[in-house]
């Protein structure tokens, strides 16, 4: 073959089209040198490869090569004549473009075998050249190929006749003008409504100008027909619109090119020759007074120029064109009539920022204190914050805005970083932020307030706009007082779940953007502010599992959601709304089912619903069980319908023209909708005598839907939604189309039962719409008969779906309503139930290739199963059976997943991921909060054991098993080695640990806190930053050791005060070197002087019979003093107090200390922030009483409860 292909492309030299695929699957078959000649011969279409293979070493016929000559002459044809697309724009309107202008054309050119050519014209292409003839055809066949004919050669052009109806001319009387936007005329009342009017515009040079099609009503006798694409400038001379003639006077325009008024460019309508400083006369339009003109530079097209001005004598040089002042511009040149145009310099402000917005007065404030008009088509939210230079007139309009290029975030602010009492860093969803010099804001909807001021360092909702260097130029914050989850919207009142709100006044955005309440649709979550009217459309929806339950959070699917009981809610099963509380939780566990948590924009919880079908379940879905039969009887138009509604029953019902109030949403007496207030027309009934028929719903006389029963609409198989009234009757109904498909003809994964999505998309172009565990699914056999009607979380015995159809109605778009699923498309799963466990021992078959029986540890009990694996887990006992043949204890702690059948018989077998296994040497966090931790990936993270987890030790002959408390992991010690499996894979919680080595516990050596001194010094630097006074005094401790210092408990307060004084010191910086410890160490020591033991060896007896007693301690929360009553026995100097109180998670909540002398035998201290103190805690308050000289002290632990 490949020889011919050289010749095709030489003789009719043909060039590679670029950009072009050639999409030939076996090219790489093909000798090199032919390669381009192939890919070549594709592009045109000459060899086309429909299933992609060429089949390059093929021999050609002499029928397949007359095929690929006529071809290569019909592209050649094509190419001669300029030639490059066509296609049909309705069913009477053909558009052929060139690849360059047309500057004459007749109809006669063209011919379309199959169509007669009525007319052609010259119209504007896509990028405004006037490259495409607009072909007026008689009526073609939709989906009919058609192929043009061009000056009487066959062209490679074809086209698919278009079924779109054409537009109806306008028989124009008057054309009262012509601008950038369109063509105004006025014609004499049609007496009718014109649907797709339209009409054809002819400029001077001879090119047809498109406009967008209206319908007209009956009595109209004006109208505006809005260009495709607009001219710049209509051109002067005479316009022909529909046969009637407009002449175009020769106009100019003007347009600043600076922001000084130096210099403007002048537009024209017509192409000037020649122009010159005296053809232009300039004057202020109010004192008359002529401008100077320096110079005056034509544009090469002659359809411009650029006028340059000389400075103002009156104004000292500075000024040329004033701004918010008027001039006239007069422009006299040979050839021309007179032309004049008022121009209005604008007023600039430059560098400003949009900080606040007012759609009802349709005005924006920028950050100087400027109001401007905005202009029309403003989005309010979006142009918030935004800055950059604006031009407006004397009328304060906006006539431009030069916007700056900057990021815009969105998101909630979770905190505010203060330098003193300046706010100087903000946190968006815990990434933190700089706030720019000069930084504008508005908090609640009032304009410089600041959050941190007024609100406290948080919001709900913020708009954050970054500067060039990343910094908060601006941000927009609110506090939320509620949120609604939307039923449904009438007039501007949105209510849902027995809440309502007046959204009429609010300004409501969303994803940045301002949007009306009529795009507020169902299941919408609602966000708002009353006082600032201010609402916002946040719907993230996280759909999950409930894996723990705390106080105030849920984990869902090994993730940690947190909830406040005073802003989240949920929907009760009397659909009304109620305060969210871990018992709620509870509750919904307790149900088996999935629970859809509405998120709020820092990620806690706003609204839970067990399950999203309460707010979209369909319930009034019948499965057509036959087709719809339609008949007439007398004066009677008759529907019957056979079907089985969702709850699984049959019923039959007869609908006649007298008992039919509703179809399709329409009721005929009723306005359309509430955006269109025609009103319907009484039902039209049409039915044939074989059963089929159309009912025609209109609105004062246009029809607006159809209900169609024939063979293949409302047919057995097919689903339809009832509309029953008051009493259960049924009364209409609603036809559900379109119906898509799940997967059919596309590769794309199965669907699992119960999952939260189905795309009807493909993968590439996925197309997601929601799908509910409570909704209907209607289950059929292959034969198509119904086999019960089931929830789609609930189908009994299946896994996997294959293939689905999909009914969803314009009122929940992207919401499933109805699964129509059939058994041939599913795989149907065996009843096995799966356990994760240990295994303990195996007994092995006679010839010991198979395990017989397995014991195992599952969830925390010792059980023993017989196994017979099904052909798909055969073999995977190996590992077992090798390793007890071997005899090498290994069986004993291995880890495996097992499916065990009805019967109780291991039929599935399987080794633990590796995801969902820890191991190494385990380090114990905390054994009250239950936490461990292990190295994974070189980080040492954190782990929780489950409130029903449980230990496995492996140390002995036998496995056992702890599940009451967690106190084997207290003798955990160095070198142990532990494996831990998680409860999801990649999860932080654990299900069971097995204990394989305890390793040892040397109690005499305690370990280092710290290795290394930066490692102490870091520790240091957290401490102080958190106020933990422990964690500061035990880092500064091994620093001490680190620079060979000594270092005093009894100074644990002096220390921290003296780093405290130095790290708010503004002369001076806390220690950061060895030395620098050392030395700051040293000097505390000084000025707190400490005896050690030595020195109290030294001095004898002195002091032995030196004590300190702290009889009682009583605390007044209300007055915040603490009473103390001491016994002293010593008067040899100043004693000290010291108070801590903690909370109940041993949080230090309050500090005091002080100094009392030796003969005071009572002590009344007071407590501060004693008002930060919860009722419903209780505190625990130490008091410490020491004389330092003597080397005494007594500790009192008080527990008081504010209540």
């Amino acid at each position: 073959m490949s020889k011919w292909l050289l010749y095709l492309v030489r003789a009719f030299d043909l060039d590679p089209i670029p950009g072009a695929d050639h999409g030939i699957v076996d090219l790489d078959d093909a000798y090199e040198a032919h390669l381009e000649n192939i890919e070549i011969l594709s592009h045109h279409g000459i060899t086309r490869v429909d299933n992609g293979n060429f089949r390059p070493k093929e021999s050609v016929d002499r029928t397949q090569m007359a095929v690929f000559l006529d071809r290569a002459m019909d592209v050649r044809n094509t190419l001669d004549a300029g030639l490059v697309d066509i296609e049909a724009v309705n069913n009477q309107t053909v558009h052929v473009t060139f690849n360059s202008e047309v500057t004459g054309v007749d109809a006669e050119q063209f011919d379309i075998p199959g169509l007669e050519v009525l007319d052609a014209t010259v119209v504007a292409g896509p990028e405004g050249e006037n490259n495409v003839v607009s072909l007026t055809t008689s009526s073609q066949t939709a989906e009919e190929e058609y192929r043009l004919y061009y000056n009487g050669e066959r062209t490679s052009l074809t086209f698919l006749g278009s079924g779109a109806e054409a537009t109806t001319p306008v028989d124009v009387t008057e054309v009262t003008a012509i601008t950038p936007y369109g063509v105004y005329v006025e014609f004499d009342a049609p007496g009718e409504e014109l649907v797709d009017a339209t009409v054809v515009v002819q400029d001077p040079n001879g090119y047809t100008h498109e406009v967008y099609p209206q319908d007209l009503a009956a009595d109209d006798t004006e109208a505006l027909f809005e260009f495709v694409e607009a001219p710049v400038f209509p051109e002067a001379g005479t316009w022909i619109v529909n046969g009637v003639n407009y002449t175009m006077e020769f106009g100019i325009g003007v347009e600043a090119l600076d922001r000084i008024g130096e210099t403007v460019e002048l537009t024209f309508n017509s192409t000037v020759e020649e122009l010159s400083v005296n053809d232009i006369v300039v004057r202020d339009a109010i004192t008359n007074e002529r401008r100077g003109i320096a110079s005056v530079v034509l544009a090469e097209d002659g359809r411009s120029a650029q006028v340059t001005f000389l400075a103002s004598s009156d104004q000292g040089g500075g000024a040329y064109l004033e701004p918010l002042r008027e001039y006239v511009f007069q422009m006299t040149i040979p050839g021309f009539p007179p032309a004049s145009y008022t121009y209005e310099r604008p007023g600039y402000l430059e560098n400003v920022r949009v900080v606040d917005s007012s759609a009802s007065n349709e005005t924006v404030t920028f950050n100087d204190g400027t109001t401007l008009n905005a202009y029309e088509g403003t989005d309010f939210e979006a142009v918030l914050g935004t800055g950059g230079t604006v031009a407006f007139n004397s009328n304060y309009d906006i006539v431009d805005f030069f916007i700056a290029d900057e990021e815009v975030l969105l998101g909630a602010v979770t905190d505010v970083e203060f330098d003193g009492d300046t706010p100087v860093e903000i946190a968006l969803n815990g990434e933190w932020y700089d706030l720019a010099d000069g930084y504008d804001l508005r908090y609640n909807g009032e304009v410089g307030t600041s959050l941190a001021s007024v609100g406290g360092p948080t919001a709900d909702y913020a708009k954050f706009v970054l500067n060039s260097q990343g910094e908060v130029a601006f941000y927009d914050a609110y506090d939320w007082d509620a949120s609604i989850l939307v039923e449904e919207v009438n007039d501007g009142i949105v209510s849902g779940f027995g809440q309502e709100l007046d959204v009429n006044d609010y300004t409501i955005v969303e994803d940045g953007q301002t949007i009306s309440y009529g795009d507020l649709t169902r299941g919408d979550n609602l966000f708002f502010n009353d006082s600032a009217e201010y609402a916002e459309v946040y719907n993230d929806v996280v759909v999950g599992n409930i894996d723990r339950i705390f106080q105030d959070s849920v984990v869902i699917d090994g993730v940690e959601y947190d909830f406040d009981t005073d802003s989240a809610y949920y929907i009760d099963e009397n659909d009304e709304v109620r305060p969210l509380t871990a018992q709620v939780f509870e509750d919904f566990e307790n149900s088996d089912e999935p629970v859809s948590l509405y998120l709020n924009r820092a990620g806690e919880i706003s609204f839970v619903l067990g399950d999203l079908g309460s707010l979209v379940r369909s319930e009034d879905g019948a499965y057509l069980t036959a087709d719809a039969n339609a008949f007439s009887q007398g004066n009677r138009e008759i529907l019957e319908l056979n079907y089985v509604n969702t709850a699984g029953e049959a019923e039959a019902v007869t609908l006649t023209n007298q008992t039919i109030t509703t179809l399709n949403g329409y009721t005929p007496g009723q306005a359309v909708s509430s955006d269109d207030d025609r009103i319907v027309d009484d039902f039209t009934f049409s039915f044939a005598g074989d059963g089929t028929g159309s009912i025609q719903i209109s609105a004062e006389g246009d029809l607006i839907s159809t209900v169609t029963i024939d063979e293949t609409n409302n047919v057995a198989g097919q689903i339809i939604d009832l509309v029953r009234n008051s009493d259960g009757e049924v009364v209409g109904l609603n036809t559900l189309a379109p119906a898509a498909s799940f997967n059919v003809g596309r590769d794309l994964d199965s669907a699992n039962v119960g999952q939260n999505f189905l795309n009807l998309g493909t993968e590439d172009d996925p197309a997601n719409v929601r799908v509910f565990s409570q909704t209907p699914v209607f289950l059929q056999d292959g034969d198509g008969d119904l086999e019960g009607v089931y929830s789609w979380g609930e189908i009994e015995d299946f896994d996997l779906v294959h293939e689905a159809t999909v009914y969803h109605s314009n009122s929940t778009d992207g919401v499933v309503d109805y699964l129509v699923v059939d058994i041939d498309n599913t795989d149907i799963e065996s009843a096995v139930t799966d356990y994760n466990v240990v295994v303990d021992s195996v007994t092995l078959n006679a010839a010991g290739t198979e395990v017989a029986r397995l014991t195992a540890i599952v969830n925390g009990e010792r059980q023993t199963f017989d196994v017979d694996l099904d052909d798909e887990n055969e073999g995977n006992d190996s590992g077992l059976v090798d390793a007890e043949n071997a005899d090498d204890e290994t069986v004993r702690g291995a880890l495996a997943e097992i499916g065990v059948n009805e019967d109780g018989v291991v039929t599935e077998l399987s080794a633990v991921e590796d995801a969902s296994v820890v191991a190494g040497e385990l380090t114990v966090e905390s054994l009250t909060n239950r936490t461990v931790s292990f190295e994974v990936d070189g980080v040492q993270t954190t782990f929780t054991i489950e409130a029903d987890g449980y230990l496995v030790s492996n140390t002995g002959d036998t496995l056992t098993i702890n599940t009451s408390n967690l106190n084997w992991l207290s003798d955990i010690g160095e070198g142990n080695s532990v494996r831990a499996v998680l409860a999801e894979e990649n999860s932080r919680f654990i299900d069971y640990i097995v204990i394989d080595d305890a390793g040892e516990v040397d109690e005499e050596d305690e370990e280092a806190p710290f290795e290394t001194f930066s490692e102490a010094r870091a520790a240091l630097i957290a401490a102080f930053a958190d106020r933990e006074r422990n964690d500061f005094h035990t880092a500064l401790g091994a620093i001490a050791d680190f620079v060979d210092v000594d270092f005093y408990d009894e100074n644990q307060e002096a220390y921290f005060e003296a780093y405290e004084d130095l790290v708010l010191s503004s002369d001076d910086d806390a220690p950061v070197t060895r030395d620098e410890f050392a030395s700051f160490i040293t000097d505390v020591n000084a000025a707190n002087p400490v005896d050690d033991d030595e020195d109290e060896d030294d001095d004898g007896d002195e002091n032995e019979d030196v004590s300190i007693t702290i009889n009682s301690a009583t605390l007044e929360l209300e007055d915040g003093e603490l009473e103390l009553d001491i016994d002293l026995s010593n008067e040899t100097g100043d004693v000290t107090y010291a108070i801590v109180i903690e909370d109940d998670s041993e949080e230090v909540v309050s500090i005091a200390d002080g100094d009392i002398t030796a003969e005071d035998g009572t002590l009344t201290a007071t407590v501060s922030e004693i008002e930060l103190f919860d009722a419903s805690e209780e505190y625990t308050v130490t008091v410490t009483v020491t004389d330092e000289d003597a080397s005494a002290n007594d500790t009192f632990d008080l527990t008081v409860n504010p209540e």
